[in-house]
This record gives C-alpha cells, sequence and structure tokens, in this order.
C-alpha cells in the first residue's frame, strides 16, 4: 500500500493545525500546547494510515475524521483528568501527623514485620488501581474518614451508592487476595 499520509500531507497537516487551534480557543489546552497537539494528531493519522479503504470514502474524508475523532479524545481525556484535581495521591511512605484517636487495628495486621507491611501496602495500591476512578476515591476517603457517612457526605454522594460501591471493592479486593485485611462494618 502507498503512503497515503505522504500524498496528502499538506491537507492533514493543515487540518492537524485547525484543530489544534480549535482546541486551544475552547479552552480545554493552552497557546503553549499548539505543537504538542499538531504532533499527537499527525501522529494519529500516521498510525491508522493502514486502515484506510479507498472504497469507502476520499482520502481527505478518511483524514478529517481521524482528526476530529483524536481532538474529540483528546478534549474528552484532558476534561477529565481536570474533574480529577480532588484525587488523593499518597505515597507508600507519606506519613501524616493527625489528632484522631487511633482506628482499632486489624489483627492480621499486627503480626506483620516491616516488609510485610510494605509488600501490602504494594498490593493495596495495586486493587485501587483496578478500581474505577470514583471507586478508588471513595476507598481513600474510607481511609480518612471513621464513618461510611462521613466518607460519603466528603464526596456528595448518597450512603446507598457509597455502600454499593464498598460492596464492589471488597469484591475487588477478595480477587486481589486480601480478604483479611478487610474489616466487617
Amino acid at each position: 500500500m502507498s503512503d497515503i499520509l505522504l500524498q496528502n500531507y499538506d491537507y492533514v497537516l493543515g487540518r492537524a493545525s485547525r484543530k489544534a487551534n480549535q482546541l486551544i480557543g475552547n479552552g480545554t489546552f493552552k497557546r503553549s500546547d499548539r505543537e504538542d497537539l499538531q504532533q499527537e494528531l499527525l501522529l494519529d493519522c500516521w498510525q491508522r494510515q493502514s486502515k484506510y479503504d479507498a472504497f469507502r470514502s476520499s482520502p481527505h474524508t478518511f483524514f478529517s475524521h481521524l482528526v476530529d475523532h483524536k481532538g474529540a479524545d483528546l478534549q474528552a481525556a484532558t476534561r477529565a483528568q481536570k474533574r480529577r484535581v480532588h484525587q488523593l495521591t499518597l505515597a507508600l511512605d507519606d506519613t501524616r501527623e493527625t489528632d484522631t484517636p487511633p482506628v482499632e487495628t486489624n489483627s492480621a495486621l499486627t503480626s506483620m514485620d516491616d516488609t510485610q507491611v510494605v509488600e501490602l501496602g504494594i498490593d493495596i495500591t495495586r486493587a485501587l488501581r483496578m478500581l474505577p476512578t470514583e471507586y478508588a476515591i471513595l476507598a481513600r476517603s474510607l481511609a480518612e474518614c471513621s464513618t461510611v457517612a462521613k466518607a460519603a457526605r466528603k464526596l456528595g454522594i448518597s450512603r446507598a451508592s457509597a455502600y454499593r460501591r464498598i460492596r464492589y471493592i471488597r469484591v475487588v479486593f477478595r480477587l486481589r487476595g486480601l480478604h483479611r485485611y478487610l474489616r466487617m462494618r
């Protein structure tokens, strides 16, 4: 197959440039992102050019759709990332001084040495990464709050929704072999 992108490069470059300007103009990206956006759009066209079928569309139509769809994907991903600003991220070695009373500990945790505690932290982090974002945020909020009601209030969801999500979180933790560390309420 001939390199269809090279044959239509001027058109695709102009289309990518206009789409980058459009994404900057609607406030999704900054002006300093223009070259990166163009490069991302061109890279997507280059990667997908093998899917071009002359019987289905003209090259201009094909590349227009690719640029438009990739632009929409970039816009959606950026907006989703902006919504996740409140997401809590903790390092495994992060320590915090709090004045909250200590929570009862799980007997499985008290008999562990430092290496096992670190490995448990890694396992929990991996389990949290398997969860959808809103579920992971709830799990982290539950670790901070003393009750489900407080965690739900903090996240702006109903207790029923919180308990529904907790059931799902428990399933994921069980599948990861962390059922010994789940506290039943």
